[in-house]
């Protein structure tokens, strides 16, 4: 049984019929809809995707897997010792493997009449349809938040004809992503496509007018005392992985679900897999959370392979973003900065491309680029498979590293 219809779950259902043919599969969602792309959810909200064009798999991909999808249906409660789930009818379904694909839910500040009309998140197809039907009548919009989602919303939103303004609470756009100058790029971009940007600034109201036609919101209020008119509000504050099922059965969590090697739980025949695990950060060396597309795919393969009687082990995962942002191609992977003295950054800029490389002990540990990201893949290979970088390291600093000098690293000069 798999709970979750996202990448995860559906990656997972391919992996166990890789091993079993025949086994009876249930995949449980509360969204009503087949396999789609959350990652397009931008493209959708700004018309660049038609609704037919998010499908990740065709019409007949449940009968050609022999699933029994259940859809449109919250889980209310799950037993470990039972081995079963409750369903929000009330209806029991028994288990035996189990898969949580659950993914995340958006986080949502402390900010006074955020529950007003008008007030939306971006996660789900039904959110960005919220969005697109509020468009139609509003003139200006403020995202609350400047990481990844926030830029997105904010992009799909001016290219809907919506007047844009971004808050961030941070001193930089994107600053999970980026360092200073790589944010200054990107900064740069949004004003000059005609989204106004506040750093270092927070929203403490939402002013709203119950008897204003449309959406309600008439503005929102900064903690500088500045306040920006607008006719809707997204909430872009992050997502924080979806436990309440894990934690209320007992099962071990901390910022995520805890996994093993093989992303089983603390629970027996438990597996855990996509934005809801905590696995190990191959570069960090901790244990983190990286909701990613690409990991959640490798992971539902690992957990999917093992719940149908493989023996598959996780490596462990690695933060690695690349976002297209107001026409400005932006990258990172691993570090995006010095951890301490022993850490060396590197950078060049250029018109052509800003590239910063974190080297530790003469191995990448991370990188930033932005406008020509053609070498995120090799640098993320550099990285992941923590090849000796030393005669690379000219090369980086005169911005002069090409996929020729990767290729010669390939050839295994500068392995262990």
């Amino acid at each position: 049984m798999i709970l979750g219809n996202g990448i995860t779950g559906t990656t997972a259902v391919e992996a166990i019929r890789e091993v079993d043919a025949q086994g009876e599969i249930v995949v449980i969602s509360d969204e009503d809809k087949r396999p789609y792309s959350r990652v397009a959810l931008r493209q959708y909200v700004d018309g660049t995707l038609k609704p037919e064009q998010m499908f990740i798999r065709g019409e007949d991909f449940y009968l050609r897997h022999n699933v029994n999808a259940v859809l449109g249906t919250r889980v209310a409660d799950l037993s470990v010792e039972k081995q079963s789930l409750t369903l929000a009818s009330g209806q029991a379904i028994a288990y035996q493997k189990l898969l949580l694909a659950t993914g995340a839910h958006p986080q949502r500040p402390p900010i006074d009449g955020q529950d007003s009309e008008g007030v939306f998140v971006l996660n789900t197809w039904a959110d960005a349809d919220q969005i697109i039907g509020a468009c139609s009548e509003a003139r200006a919009a403020v995202v609350v938040g400047g990481g990844f989602i926030g830029t997105e919303a904010a992009e799909a939103l001016h290219n809907r004809g919506v007047k844009c303004s971004i808050v961030e609470v941070a001193d930089r756009i994107l600053p999970r992503m980026l360092d200073d100058r790589a944010s200054n790029r990107v900064l740069k971009a949004a004003k000059k496509t005609g989204i106004d940007v506040y750093l270092s600034d927070k929203v403490v109201a939402f002013q709203s007018d119950s008897g204003k036609p449309g959406n309600g919101i008439r503005g929102v209020l900064l903690e500088s005392g500045k306040e920006i008119p607008c006719d809707m509000v997204v909430l872009a504050t992050g997502v924080s992985p979806r436990l309440d099922l894990a934690q209320s059965a007992g099962i071990k969590t901390n910022l995520g679900v805890l996994v093993d090697d093989r992303l089983q739980t603390s629970a027996p025949d438990v597996y855990a897999a996509g934005d809801v695990v905590e696995t190990n950060d191959v570069v960090h060396g901790d244990s983190r959370v990286n909701a990613l597309w690409t990991t959640g795919i490798e992971q539902g393969r690992v957990a999917g392979h093992n719940m149908a009687g493989g023996d598959r082990t996780y490596p462990g995962s690695m933060a690695a973003n690349s976002l297209p942002v107001f026409c400005v191609a932006t990258a990172s992977i691993g570090c995006t900065s010095a951890r301490d003295a022993n850490d060396r950054e590197i950078s060049s800029d250029s018109d052509r491309r800003y590239l910063k490389v974190v080297v530790r002990e003469d191995r990448l540990v991370g990188a930033v680029l932005v406008g020509d990201t053609t070498l995120a893949g090799p640098l993320q290979a550099l990285i992941r498979e923590r090849e000796l970088v030393t005669p690379l390291l000219p090369l980086l600093e005169r911005g002069d590293f090409t996929y020729a000098a990767w290729f010669q690293c390939q050839t295994k000069s500068c392995r262990l």
